[in-house]
Parts: C-alpha cells; structure tokens; sequence
C-alpha cells in the first residue's frame, strides 16, 4: 500500500510583500597600469574571490577589455568600487545595472 504525503499547512498572518535590491554588475576594465600580481591581489581582497575567480576575471579584462568582477546589491558594489578607486593609481570600475 502505497504512502500518501500531505504538505504542510501554511499559517499567514496578514500580507506578505516582499521586496527584493536589484543587483548591479561590478565592471573591472582593464588598464596597463597595475600589474597582473597587484590586480590579483586587490581583486581578491576587495570581493573576497579566491585565486581561480580572480584569476578568470583578470584574464577576461585583459583579453576582452573589462569583466564582471562581481554581481552584488548596490550598497556593497558602491563600496568596492570606491575601495578600488582608492588605490594608487585608481581602478576604472563602472557599475553597471543587471
């Protein structure tokens, strides 16, 4: 005999609106200023990426002219943005809606 599941009954309280921050792009482009090593290590210490992530992302600016160095909400992409654009000499980092 087979076993026959019931869901779960949902209790809502009142109304239920959820609001979600649009992402936005983080554009790295590439410049012939920094070094692949400084890059490297900013990227990485900036958003966190590990080796391979930062890595791909500095190639594809390099070969292509820029690349997504991250997808965030915009608070956090303002951030490191202006993280990079202390550096000396700046980044060029443009953020871009998704």
């Amino acid at each position: 005999m087979p076993i026959v599941l019931t869901p779960p009954k949902v209790h809502t309280t009142g109304a239920t609106d959820l609001t979600f921050e649009r992402q936005v792009q983080v554009i790295l482009y590439n410049d012939e200023v920094h070094s692949f090593d400084e890059v490297l290590g900013d990227v990485m210490n900036v958003f966190g990426h590990t080796l391979p992530i930062a890595t791909k992302i500095i190639a594809e600016a390099h070969s292509k002219g820029k690349a997504i160095a991250e997808v965030e909400d915009r608070e956090k992409a303002q951030l490191h943005k202006d993280l990079l654009q202390s550096c000396t000499p700046p980044y060029t980092i443009e953020i871009e809606e998704v």
